[in-house]
């Protein structure tokens, strides 16, 4: 708006709406950041849980058993050195995270 001839004032405002699904943490450090596990964690470590004639073992529901690296006495299997009770993978598919943010932001000049 010209107030006079040498004023000036003005203005401007928005609004931004974003939404996300995906983990929070997932910076290349983070156990939910695959590329960062699979970079810290030797390759020997499966994804899923196998039986001593290497068939995938399953749960009650038929599903196949994440390897979360606690160890499966059972099935002769150890416990890994880092990360036990945690899958990268496991809680990629599991995790469900939703994120909306709203941003807005004003402008004035004079």
């Amino acid at each position: 708006f010209d107030v006079s001839d040498k004023i000036t004032i003005g203005g401007s405002a928005n609004i931004t709406i974003t939404e996300a699904v995906a983990p929070t943490g997932a910076g290349t450090g983070s156990i939910v950041n695959p590329f960062g596990f699979a970079k810290n964690i030797g390759s020997v470590y499966p994804v899923f849980v196998n039986d001593q004639q290497g068939n995938l073992v399953r749960d009650v529901f038929g599903d196949p058993v994440f390897d979360n690296g606690e160890g499966f006495s059972e099935f002769n299997i150890g416990s890994r050195p880092i990360s036990q009770g945690r899958h990268a993978v496991q809680e990629l598919l599991l995790n469900d995270e939703r994120d909306r943010d709203n941003t807005y932001g004003f402008r004035f000049f004079t």
